[in-house]
């Protein structure tokens, strides 16, 4: 059986109305720059590059209200996307393809995508108190046992949706395994430590002390952090 968790989050009514005015914004947004590649190509035969319309975007900002209105992630990402799709479409006309899929008309905006760079900068504006926000390094975090430190021997896909680890025996959702690594982290840049690497590769605190490691204790600090009033 998989375990996963959901997190429901409604938007109060002024934040479904701006929520909204986005969506409608990002749909007009790549209808527009989808048919100004086509525009492009029919009359001049070129195609317009992603960094093409990204000027133009930067341009728009700096004119009107509305453009400025939307976070400027969400329009590249948008930008992006249609880049994408277009890039396929050449793809499969150059491949001699019967059905090349010429990228249609979008009626409608259905997700949001933001980088992981910027909504850590929001995170932490909103954040009164910043000695308890920790950005880490999220390497190998799903790739590493959050019980026992043992890295995973082989790369594991993104197919792969529960963690097994082959030295200690422990088995859980892959996603929740990462999460804890990542608090691991967190709990060690909250007490000024530093998260030493090698440890991934210590099955247990006397392996590490083996092998040299000054910070072998960081193993036990997710039990610590359950009874910990700190965090």
């Amino acid at each position: 059986m998989r375990l996963t968790f959901q997190y429901p989050v409604y938007p109060t009514k002024t934040q479904e109305t701006t929520l909204l005015g986005w969506f409608d914004h990002l749909c007009e947004l790549q209808n527009s720059a989808r048919h100004d590649r086509l525009v492009a190509y029919e009359t001049e035969g070129v195609f317009v590059s992603l960094s093409d319309q990204q000027t133009l975007l930067t341009q728009a900002r700096e004119k009107y209200d509305d453009f400025r209105a939307v976070p400027q992630d969400f329009q590249n990402h948008t930008l992006r996307r249609t880049d994408k799709a277009f890039a396929a479409f050449r793809k499969r006309c150059k491949n001699g393809d019967a059905q090349k899929g010429y990228p249609r008309h979008k009626k409608r905006v259905r997700s949001l995508t933001w980088s992981l760079r910027k909504y850590s900068k929001v995170v932490r504006k909103k954040t009164k108190d910043t000695d308890k926000f920790h950005q880490v390094d999220p390497k190998n975090t799903s790739q590493t046992c959050s019980c026992c430190g043992q890295k995973s021997p082989e790369k594991l896909s993104l197919s792969v949706k529960t963690f097994s680890c082959q030295s200690c025996g422990l088995s859980m959702d892959r996603d929740h395994n990462a999460a804890i690594n990542i608090l691991l982290r967190a709990a060690c840049a909250h007490r000024g430590e530093r998260w030493v690497t090698d440890l991934y590769e210590a099955r247990n605190m006397n392996e590490a002390r083996d092998a040299g490691l000054e910070n072998a204790r960081q193993l036990l600090l997710f039990d610590e952090l359950l009874t910990s009033p700190s965090l």
